[in-house]
């Protein structure tokens, strides 16, 4: 029998990679940048340096560039990177039910530290990894969404998982979508399918 697909996004959800994400941030642009900043926050990043360096005059694109380029693409930045609490025993236990997607807003050029995380944590246990951006010389970042990939994918798709709200609400009409909210910064968003614990992800789906 052929296997339903589970879609998981990989940021906050498969690895907490805020703090390497803070800790290059603060280092490349020379301020002080505080995690907290970055939960449950709607500012972009471009926003969040330039309110602590006001004299940066670099754009939103350049900004993303450089972290695509620089951060995402470097393995050494991800040593310190580690598993969200519960989901390598999970993820180990649905992939021998499930086939298993990773859907990141990441861009293209970082999959191989995708990759080397996955292998290095719950290896064999993922099919593929889909980053929605990758940036053109010319046309800019271009997008693949993670609601596309998942309507592109052949077989029965049956949940997708992601920390985003933003993400959740493009997703929940053409599949049940369920927000990863371990902190409960999202206990009034209105979501009624919110999971705080990947334990919680194995009651429902094992």
């Amino acid at each position: 029998m052929k296997k339903q697909n589970l879609f998981f996004d990989f940021d906050g959800m498969k690895f907490n990679t805020l703090p390497a994400l803070v800790a290059y941030v603060n280092h490349r642009y020379e301020i002080n940048t505080l995690p907290s900043e970055y939960i449950g926050n709607n500012d972009s990043l471009d926003v969040i340096i330039k309110k602590h360096s006001p004299n940066v005059n670099l754009s939103w694109e350049d900004i993303y560039i450089d972290v695509g380029k620089n951060f995402h693409s470097s393995i050494e930045w991800h040593e310190e990177v580690k598993p969200m609490d519960g989901m390598c025993e999970v993820i180990s236990l649905l992939s021998s039910k499930y086939k298993l997607f990773t859907v990141t807003a990441r861009q293209k050029p970082g999959i191989n530290v995708i990759q080397h995380l996955l292998d290095e944590y719950i290896p064999g246990c993922i099919s593929h990894i889909h980053c929605a951006w990758e940036h053109h010389p010319v046309k800019g970042f271009i997008e693949t969404s993670k609601r596309d990939f998942i309507l592109s994918v052949n077989g029965e798709n049956i949940a997708f998982f992601d920390d985003s709200l933003n993400e959740i609400k493009k997703t929940a009409d053409i599949i049940p979508s369920y927000l990863f909210d371990e902190m409960n910064i999202h206990e009034n968003s209105g979501i009624e399918n919110r999971i705080n614990h990947w334990e919680r992800i194995g009651e429902m789906f094992l």
